[in-house]
């Protein structure tokens, strides 16, 4: 099957630095359908060239099955040979796989481990240790208590070793391959000598065998007629096996590769893999810096294609759980009509949730052009970096969503700022979702980004009402909590300030409600899901004066050099009435874990010490 492309992808909707990429890997068949897939979720076109052959044979199994087996079954006391061992270092999946398949075959009444003993330790790399699993502890050893999974955060055999620590002169049972028709790849070698330094006792066992795929190899891969613009390396072993098969057919070599396709990016899968082909005369020009999955060769190659700015800005949507599976990006402009067409259609539900935030630039009257709507006729003279991507993205989303003749409900992220910017309210009786903030006041105070969400929530009612758009809005105060991306909005830059001591852009806030981050995106999923939900809701946990805020959190993190006290502004003294949103059965976190999961964020992140 070498040269085989795996799947074109079906539409070009999900748009990334891969899409219709044509990405040439090398890897054998036990790992190609996994590098495939992630390839096929970024919009590419993989094409399969395996150059080495990875599987165990009856010879190998015989070897793992050696420390399997129990001399005599008929007395528990016989101590099998893997129970003279402390540890098990696995450095690849596939020697996991073939271990547990020895596992199931030489399975007897009594797992070949014994109950009692020292902690057995079990060893994997990255994402192979999900093979670790339950099942595979329990054909090891009746006891699971005993064993210990060790994954090291770094995800090479160097890693490994460090993370073993210092062996005292314990056995650690090692299931590597067996090269066959190729030069030894120096990764084993040394993983062996690196153990035998930090005083243990590697015991290497043939696990499986890697062959040379044959002469032909890659003849469907450097034969094609089509253009090529990747080439992806997962083991110095495939490099080779590649490079003995042009030689083979006469193609002339590494140098002929780069002549057909002299734009072609050579990618490794880490930096082990990176240094043998360099060895070997292949120049690499992108190394995956994170190598516990095929994901992070895959990211490197988005960041080397000059979406480096973009994929950065959303690089944190990819580590979410589930989101190689089920994440989609789509292209899209909130300025251009019809830019959400495409990724619109056939949905059920819509989340509108930007928004520009970030403050005007050098001249805040820039001039905004005229629209249609009379809500916004006389507004030529504002801030066009806020009002216009807020009213228009709006519109333009909207009008989308028109088109869809199978959408249920949009969900639309206002803010509490579009019912308290006010004057005329009584300051003992809360306000709600009845409220809406002062155009004027807005206009004459410049208070852009608070005028913008008055206008584009108003517009977006109006769009509603006149398309017959199930709409509903949700009004957050001040969000605090975790942050997903490291490079801080400008809500969580403030936050990150007062934690620093900084006094100046918090105190212009007074007065706010405040409301965990994880409320926020749950009470949006809450009124979409729930039929009977209409019209805005306010979403806040409660509402603090800028003193009352630092007196708390001064007490909860002394250690953090918060100010005790703000400059006293004159700000309407008010309460947010949320009774809307607890009838749906909703309850808000508190102050103390908003602030609690913040700080453990932007330690994690770096951002504070």
């Amino acid at each position: 099957m070498s040269g085989t492309m795996i799947q074109q992808p079906a539409t070009n909707l999900i748009w990334t630095p891969l899409s219709n990429k044509r990405i040439a890997f090398t890897t054998p068949l036990n790992y190609a359908g996994r590098l495939a897939h992630v390839l096929e979720l970024k919009g590419s076109i993989p094409l399969w060239c395996p150059t080495v052959v990875v599987e165990p044979t009856p010879q190998t199994r015989a070897s793992i099955q050696f420390y399997l087996s129990r001399p005599n079954l008929n007395n528990n006391n016989n101590k099998s040979p893997l129970d003279d061992f402390s540890a098990i270092a696995f450095t690849s999946r596939t020697g996991i796989s073939t271990f547990s398949e020895a596992l199931i075959e030489t399975q007897t009444q009594t797992p070949p481990l014994s109950q009692s003993g020292e902690t057995f330790t079990i060893s994997a790399l990255g994402k192979d240790s999900e093979l670790l699993n339950q099942g595979f502890i329990s054909k090891l050893c009746d006891n699971p208590q005993r064993i210990r999974v060790l994954v090291p955060p770094i995800a090479t055999p160097t890693g490994l070793v460090e993370s073993l620590g210092t062996g005292l002169g314990r056995r650690v049972l090692c299931p590597v391959p067996l090269v066959v028709g190729l030069e030894e790849p120096p990764v084993v070698p040394k993983f062996l000598r690196d153990l035998t330094w930090k005083q243990w006792v590697p015991v290497r066992v043939s696990a499986y065998e890697t062959q040379w795929a044959g002469p032909k190899c890659a003849e469907g891969l450097v034969r094609s007629e089509e253009g090529l613009d990747a080439l992806v390396f997962t083991s110095t072993g495939e490099v080779e096996g590649l490079l003995k098969s042009l030689r083979e057919i006469g193609f002339g070599g590494w140098g002929m590769v780069r002549e057909k396709w002299p734009r072609l990016v050579v990618a490794a899968h880490g930096p082990v893999t990176a240094a043998g082909a360099e060895r070997l005369g292949v120049a690499v020009d992108v190394v995956s810096s994170r190598f516990d999955s095929f994901d992070g060769v895959v990211e490197a190659l988005a960041l080397k294609w000059g979406w480096a700015g973009n994929y950065k800005k959303v690089a944190h949507l990819w580590g979410l759980e589930g989101a190689k599976e089920r994440l989609q990006l789509v292209k899209a402009d909130l300025m251009e009509e019809g830019s959400f067409d495409d990724a619109i259609m056939g949905c059920d539900g819509v989340f509108h949730t930007a928004s520009p935030v970030l403050g005007p630039k050098s001249d805040p009257k820039a001039m905004l052009p005229f629209f249609s709507l009379d809500l916004l006729i006389g507004y030529t003279s504002l801030n066009a970096e806020i009002l216009e991507p807020a009213v228009k993205g709006t519109l333009n989303v909207l009008r989308s969503c028109k088109k869809n003749p199978s959408l249920r409900r949009v969900v639309l992220t206002s803010s509490s700022s579009a019912v308290r910017a006010r004057v005329d309210f009584d300051p003992n009786v809360p306000l709600d979702e009845s409220s809406w903030s002062s155009v004027e006041l807005c206009e004459r105070l410049q208070i852009w980004y608070v005028l913008s969400k008055i206008l584009a929530e108003r517009t977006a009612w109006e769009f509603a009402k006149e398309n017959n758009i199930d709409l509903t809005t949700i009004l957050p105060s001040f969000v605090i909590g975790p942050s997903l991306p490291t490079n801080l909005c400008s809500t969580a830059s403030d936050v990150l300030g007062l934690l620093q001591g900084e006094t100046g852009k918090f105190s212009w806030h007074g007065r706010m409600g405040f409301v965990h981050i994880d409320d926020v995106a749950l009470c949006h999923i809450l009124v979409y899901e729930t039929e009977s939900a209409q019209g805005r809701y306010l979403c806040s946990s409660l509402v603090l004066d800028n003193n009352e805020l630092a007196s708390l959190l001064a007490k909860r993190y002394p250690s953090l050099p918060i100010p005790k006290r703000f400059e006293c502004l004159d700000r309407p003294n008010y309460e947010f009435n949320t009774s809307k949103m607890n009838k749906l059965g909703f309850k808000f976190k508190g102050i103390e874990e908003m602030f609690d999961d913040c700080i453990a964020s932007l330690k994690q992140q770096g951002h504070l010490l």
